[in-house]
């Protein structure tokens, strides 16, 4: 990427693919169990695929009627909650993250299955708190969940549509300002064959309208997981091994390369009856 087109202002329309290698790439540099990488990277996806369509969705207005949980930059551009900006407002506390912090409480028949998040933030728990459900359900046919003291317990509203990925219907209802959030298996199917994320469905033709200074800032991020620019690096950059002054050490050419081909005219002139031109 050039330093030219990391200037570059404006709205970018950034491709899900991009989105992905992106985020994987930031979120290695949080030190997190690899594991959870995935897991978190698809919740940040998710909520930033919501923040878009509500943003496409609301009056574009400058009436004081705005959202209280919607935040305003520097430029004073309101902004809805979630996805990349608020990725980047948490990335230093996701470096802090412990999965292992979850305590679930003994489940009774009568009452749902009870988890204390240990303060997490709702991505690194939110895939684990879904399992847990649908492992609950398939066990003693359990179809609610209760979690609590959640960060950001909104962001775990991505789970209604991480369930659909295994045919799950899933209604999570938050309470905000007790960091809680209760989780309800609505019905439970084997997921058709030719199913689509419905929550990517739209980035996955079109791409995502991202601001440029948030996605730069992404990229910059990102780039610290990659191994230095140096003469060490771009030596094993390629398909050749070569030395510090740029010579060649080996053979230079792809080991499928074949030279006696050249030589073999006679023999193919034999076999098939025809004179090469």
């Amino acid at each position: 990427m050039s330093s030219t087109c990391t200037t570059m202002t404006g709205t970018l329309q950034v491709s899900l693919r991009e989105a992905r290698l992106t985020l994987d790439r930031a979120l290695l540099e949080t030190g997190m169990p690899y594991g959870f990488n995935h897991a978190v990277r698809e919740c940040v996806l998710v909520s930033e695929a919501c923040r878009a369509a509500r943003s496409a969705a609301a009056p574009t207005t400058t009436s004081t009627t705005t959202s209280t949980t919607a935040s305003a930059d520097a430029t004073g551009a309101v902004h809805e909650p979630g996805g990349f900006r608020l990725f980047m407002d948490r990335y230093d506390s996701l470096r802090q993250a412990r999965p292992d912090a979850l305590q679930v409480a003994p489940a009774t028949l009568a009452d749902p299955v009870r988890v204390d998040c240990g303060a997490q933030h709702a991505w690194v728990v939110a895939q684990m708190l879904l399992d847990l459900l649908l492992a609950e359900h398939a066990e003693r046919e359990a179809t609610s969940l209760e979690a609590v003291n959640v960060t950001d317990a909104q962001e775990l509203q991505a789970i209604e549509w991480l369930a659909q990925r295994h045919g799950a219907m899933v209604r999570v209802h938050v309470a905000p300002h007790d960091a809680r959030a209760t989780l309800t298996l609505q019905a439970r199917r084997l997921p058709p064959k030719d199913a689509a994320d419905d929550a990517l469905r739209s980035i996955i033709h079109h791409g995502m309208p991202v601001d440029a200074t948030l996605w730069w800032s992404m990229y910059h991020l990102a780039l610290g997981a990659l191994a230095p620019d140096n003469v060490v690096s771009r030596r094993h950059a390629g398909a050749n091994i070569v030395d510090e002054t740029g010579t060649v050490i080996g053979r230079p050419t792809d080991d499928d390369t074949d030279f006696s081909l050249l030589t073999r005219i006679d023999t193919k002139t034999a076999a098939t009856g025809k004179t090469p031109a």
